[in-house]
């Protein structure tokens, strides 16, 4: 399972996913006073939903996305979306390569938006 979180006007919604179900991607919407959007707001850093240090908040959000691991997309200096990732089909953990490509990954999706965000402004 993936997704990608995007704001809109008035909350965090799920822009794009694949393996979650039609109610959660319709359904779901995030605040930036709590839960992982919190987490990213505070911190701008991988979320592990099975860390230690995850607020329960966060770890409950991150489960009903089906979510193992998360970054925050920037624009503008920013926190504007996030990159969310299940937990592998294997049931192993994620080594540092894999967290760190995940982090590689969601910096390139975010310089992308902020050019398609300059762009379509």
């Amino acid at each position: 399972r993936c997704a990608i979180l995007l704001e809109t006007d008035t909350s965090v919604r799920i822009a794009a996913s694949m393996g979650l179900p039609d109610d959660v991607v319709y359904g779901v919407q995030l605040e930036f006073m709590s839960g992982v959007m919190r987490w990213f707001e505070e911190r701008m850093s991988l979320i592990d939903r099975d860390a230690p240090q995850t607020p329960a908040q966060a770890a409950k959000e991150l489960s009903i996305l089906g979510a193992r691991l998360g970054v925050p997309l920037m624009c503008r200096g920013r926190v504007c979306g996030a990159v969310l990732l299940g937990d592998k089909v294997s049931g192993a953990s994620y080594t540092l390569e894999e967290r760190e490509l995940l982090t590689t990954i969601a910096r390139c999706a975010s310089v992308s938006l902020e050019n398609a965000r300059y762009y379509h402004a």
